[in-house]
Order: structure tokens, then sequence, then C-alpha cells
């Protein structure tokens, strides 16, 4: 059974990739960068700017237009699909269930990509699926049908499921859906966790905070482009939030959050 990350460094780099929409529109304009493991990455920016469009196209589930996404020197494209399903774990945004199957079922679909059969776990693999279970506090829900949980229960659950397939790179496009303070904090601690281990772990935020606290590096897309700035600048400096964000900073703020819509005025 694999259940260990490989101790190999992985490496993404994305060349020159642009994707269009459905109305031809441009989704992503020229995103060049490369990304080692070991690291969480957080992909920041306002709504639309790309951020998922990013993802999809880094699990390889959006082949862009033009450019090409190289992992550990090979296109992703020359991936078979078996393997490619080893190697990347993706986590979607707003995930839905519809079948009353367990907890426990839901997230041991993580090992299907190591089954040889159509049974994706065995008894070998039910210490892994509980250890992970137990991490993210869901172990006592384990035989509770998946689609009679909260909103944000399911979002652990599939959380563990990213885990357990244990991928050395992990997509997880706004894995705090739903949850509340303490579960964003444990859902980024586990994020942050899984990196130390080796693997490579992009993740879509909107909570800046969250982002600068557990994120190695940040991506901004704005419009589709991808912001050239290194995390202590965006951090930094004002600009970023004022062209991308359309926020201003406030002089003398009484509030936690110093930023407010640019022209507006608070109320007292």
């Amino acid at each position: 059974m694999s259940n260990r990350l490989s101790e190999k460094t992985h490496q993404i780099h994305c060349e020159k990739i642009s994707l269009l929409g459905n109305k031809k529109q441009l989704i992503l304009d020229d995103v060049s960068f490369r990304a080692e493991s070991g690291k969480v990455l957080g992909v920041i920016g306002p709504n639309g700017s790309g951020k998922s469009s990013l993802l999809r196209c880094l699990a390889g589930l959006e082949p862009p237009e033009s450019g090409r996404i190289m992992i550990d020197g090979v296109d992703i494209s020359d991936i078979a699909l078996k393997e490619r399903a080893r190697l990347i774990s993706y986590l979607p945004a707003n995930l839905y269930m519809a079948w009353p199957i367990s907890v426990m079922e839901t997230v041991s679909l993580g090992r299907y990509p190591h089954s040889t059969g159509v049974k994706p776990i065995d008894e070998q693999a039910v210490e892994l699926v509980m250890s992970e279970l137990t991490k993210l506090g869901l172990d006592h829900l384990k035989e509770r049908p998946v689609n009679t949980l909260s909103s944000g229960e399911q979002m652990r659950v599939h959380l563990s499921r990213l885990f357990v397939t244990n991928a050395n790179i992990v997509l997880a496009d706004e894995p705090n859906n739903n949850l509340d303070p303490k579960f964003q904090l444990q859902a980024m601690s586990a994020l942050r966790d899984y990196a130390s281990r080796g693997a490579l772990v992009f993740v879509v935020l909107h909570d800046l905070t969250l982002a600068a606290n557990f994120c190695d590096e940040l991506y901004l897309l704005n419009k589709g482009e991808l912001v050239d700035a290194e995390k202590k600048n965006l951090l930094e400096n004002p600009k970023y939030f004022e062209e991308v964000f359309e926020l201003e900073m406030e002089k003398n703020s009484q509030w936690s959050i110093p930023w407010k819509i640019q022209g507006s005025r608070r109320t007292r």
C-alpha cells in the first residue's frame, strides 16, 4: 500500500499558460511561475480573477489554450490519468454530495488511485483513513451518511479525502468554505503540516490574514494576470490592495481590519 509521501522533491513549472472561457474571454493570461515541494502557496485575488481556473489547469482538468504545465520536467498532458491521480490530489470549491455513503466510505475514495480493483480501500488502509478522520475531528461521524452532515462537516470530510491520497501535490480551492474560525485554523494547520512532510500545497484563499500566516508565498491574480511580487511586498505595499481589491488603507483605524471599500465611510 502506498501511504507515504515521496522523499523526492517535486516541482511544477507553468510556462506562459493562457485560458479562454466559454465566450472566448481571457481567464488566464500568460501565467508563469515555478514552485517546489515543501511549501504552502496561497492563491489570492478578487472574484473572477482566475484562481479556480488556475487550480483546474494544475490538476490537468482544464488544458490551457497556450503554454504548458510541467511536473518534474514532464508535460502534465503526457502523464497517465491514474498516475496523475496518485501524484495530484484536488479539492474543488463547493462540493455537493448527493449519495448517502458513509463518511468512512467518502474519505476512502482518496485511496482509489492506489487500488488495483474496484474497491478503493483494504484493511491496511483503514488505519490511515481513521488517522486523517481523527486529525480533523471526524472519527465519531465515520458511520454517518455524508449527505446528512452540515456543510462545514462535509468540507472537513473532503479535506480528509484529500490527504489520504498521499499525493505529493495538493490543490485546495477555498477549503475554508463554511468552516467556523476554529476549523478554519485547523484546516490551515493540516495543510501546513502536510506541506512540512514534503508536499507542494496550493490553496485558494479569500482571508488575507490566513494567507499571511500560513502561506510561504502568495500568488496574486488580477484579471487573469499574475502580479509579479513577493509575499512580503504584497502584504506591506498598500498599492496592491488599492489596485486589485479596490480597498484603501484607513489611517488611525479603530477596526482590527484597517481596510475599507474605496470612497466609503465607516458607521461608528
